[in-house]
């Protein structure tokens, strides 16, 4: 009997042992597995990034945990390692080919549906522009367009003046004494000899340039330099000069007086006292002046009494009264004198134009209701070809209005950003015009 269970004992020690045994070889050949696959993302993979479930919880659990679950799961783990790889893997290459694709579908469409319409936007304006111009001639510099020319750096008093003896010698004058002369290509600065404003500028020629101002302040150019002319005292300025020649200049002023130069010496020609329709006596201030010659001037002013006068013989001849509207400016050309304009202190500041008929005068234009700014100076290229050019300020907006005669009628062609003091025209139809921020165009 003893023997027996010595036998069934050395039997079930036995199978124990091989039992252990085997589960010692099984043990080892599943360390060797998971080994070589390596379950355990390396730093820096793309398998650190993954996000599943079973991840996290690997990436959480203690050492003992992890030593459990491998030793009792080690084939499934390595079934879902082998298994969860290759899915990431797959998905991190679904996900990048979108984002490229995405990347190439949006930046094309970005590209071409930008560029295109401001390319198109761009070319549209400018035609706009273009069109523009064929009903206002005013807004390019082209065919008979208006071009604002270039001045001096650093100059940007108002000039108040244009004249010229030819279209390669044209001066401008204004503010605290500024003066530019243009030699047919470009405009320089010259030392004027004083810091008044000058209100009007005039050239008889290349060796004889007047201006005159503010302050009873006269200048002349002698070919060489600008200096002050000796002049007699007088309390005003000087509005308007007008030269029969070297040794003939007049000068208008708000004092009542005309200043004369004649032969070296300046002396006042007395014009006399008026009376107003209140019987005042008064001196009426003159502006506007032209004439044919020496002997056959013109000149206007005062508002609300006279239109203008006539010198012939020495005595000044005055005219019946024209209204409220005060002259500015006379013109002539082929020394018969044409036009006279002003500005209307009644109707919102208007500016009207008169025709000289070669007996009377007559009301031909007024820009009442239109543009609400007075018609200051005529440029005459002939008796049939002529502009207007007026002045007008709203709150800190300025602009100057244009007047074209054509044939025996004016009309209002356009405004002016900066011009609208002055205009001149050469004999060759080119015309300049000066205004605010020393502007300057040029139009033919």
């Amino acid at each position: 009997m003893r023997t027996q269970w010595l036998v069934i004992y050395i039997f079930v020690w036995t199978g124990l042992l091989l039992s252990i045994n085997a589960c010692n070889k099984l043990k080892s050949t599943s360390e060797n597995d998971t080994a070589d696959s390596d379950p355990s993302p390396a730093p820096g993979t793309d398998s650190e990034n993954n996000t599943d479930g079973d991840t996290a919880v690997s990436d959480t659990a203690s050492d003992s945990e992890v030593n459990d679950v491998t030793e009792d799961t080690a084939p499934p783990d390595t079934e879902d390692t082998e298994d969860t790889e290759p899915r990431d893997t797959e998905d991190t290459e679904d996900t990048v080919p979108p984002d490229t694709e995405d990347t190439e579908d949006t930046e094309p469409p970005d590209t071409e549906d930008t560029e295109p319409p401001d390319t198109e936007d761009t070319e549209d304006t400018e035609t706009e522009v273009v069109n523009d111009t064929d009903s206002n001639p005013l807004l390019n510099c082209e065919d008979d367009g208006w071009c604002l020319m270039d001045i001096p750096a650093g100059v940007t008093e108002t000039l108040s003046a244009v004249h010229g003896c030819s279209v390669n010698d044209v001066w401008a004058a204004g503010r605290n004494g500024i003066i530019l002369h243009y030699n047919g290509s470009t405009w320089t600065e010259m030392y004027s000899g004083t810091s008044q404003n000058l209100r009007d500028i005039h050239c008889v020629s290349s060796t004889s340039v007047w201006a005159a101002g503010e302050n009873a302040t006269v200048v002349v150019f002698n070919g060489d330099a600008w200096s002050v002319a000796g002049i007699p005292e007088l309390a005003g300025n000087y509005n308007k000069i007008w030269a029969a020649d070297e040794n003939n200049v007049f000068f208008t002023s708000d004092a009542g007086v005309v200043l004369q130069y004649r032969d070296g010496n300046f002396t006042f020609m007395e014009i006399g006292s008026f009376s107003s329709e209140f019987g005042d006596v008064y001196y009426p201030p003159f502006k506007g002046i032209w004439g044919s010659d020496v002997d056959d001037i013109w000149i206007g002013g005062a508002p609300d009494y006279l239109l203008h006068m006539t010198y012939t013989g020495g005595e000044w001849v005055a005219l019946p009264q024209w209204g409220y509207t005060e002259i500015d400016d006379i013109q002539g050309v082929y020394g018969q004198v044409r036009f006279a304009v002003g500005q209307d202190d009644v109707e919102a500041g208007a500016g009207h134009i008169a025709q000289y008929s070669g007996a009377s005068w007559e009301w031909v234009y007024s820009s009442y209701g239109d543009h609400y700014s007075g018609i200051f100076n005529l440029a005459l290229v002939s008796d049939i070809e002529g502009y207007g050019i007026g002045y007008g300020r709203f709150m800190d907006e300025a602009w100057g209005d244009i007047h074209e005669l054509n044939g025996d009628t004016w009309e209002y062609i356009g405004s002016l950003e900066q011009g609208g003091r002055d205009i001149w025209a050469a004999t060759n139809g080119t015309i300049f015009v000066v205004g605010q921020n020393a502007s300057i165009y040029r139009h033919g």
